[in-house]
């Protein structure tokens, strides 16, 4: 529709980017953990689509392009399957399940074993999540230990100043779910 000097007014705007509906045909992969990227495929995956879950869009979707869009499952969402869809205006894909499990912290390595208050030991092990996790704490016997995250089989903790020469158990919690231990030497 124009206006009456020719123009295409918005509404004709809004029908026309409406024409088009995104299509979904699969999901990749369909188990994860919160904060993994996932990716979507299917057709008519433009400009202006958005991936949409249970509880409304998902807030971290990358660039659309025409077969394919990949999104980061949200970092504190919890345990359970959810509906996944595509949304473009009011029109709207099928919906696909994603299964969400919770993060299940394993350690394997402490680089160094051994170190002295101040120093940063690298800890390596498997599901810390891909994203910063909240609820996610380093603790050297019982105490938080200032803790930076480095991905999905990394982190990086400091011996905090003034503790005393002796063994230490390190351990990393992720809510209740608590790791195995590994033994550091200050």
């Amino acid at each position: 529709a124009k206006d009456p000097t020719g123009k295409q007014t918005s509404a004709a705007k809004a029908i026309a980017v409406e024409a088009f509906s995104p299509e979904l045909t699969s999901i990749d992969p369909l188990e994860t953990v919160p904060g993994a990227s996932v990716t979507l495929r299917g057709t008519q995956i433009g400009h202006g689509v958005v991936v949409c879950m249970d509880k409304g869009p998902v807030a971290k979707a990358g660039t659309p392009e025409m077969d394919k869009i990949t999104f980061a499952v949200p970092a504190g969402i919890a345990a359970g399957t959810y509906n996944v869809w595509l949304q473009m205006g009011s029109k709207r894909s099928k919906v696909l399940r994603l299964k969400v499990r919770e993060l299940n912290p394993r350690l394997d390595a402490l680089n160094p074993a051994e170190g002295k208050p101040g120093d940063f030991i690298s800890l390596s092990g498997d599901d810390f999540g891909y994203a910063p996790t909240p609820g996610l704490v380093v603790t050297v016997n019982g105490q938080p230990a200032s803790t930076e995250w480095y991905g999905n089989r990394s982190l990086r903790f400091s011996i905090t100043l003034g503790t005393a020469a002796g063994d230490y158990r390190v351990v990393a919690r992720v809510g209740a779910k608590v790791t195995n231990e590994l033994t550091l030497r200050v």
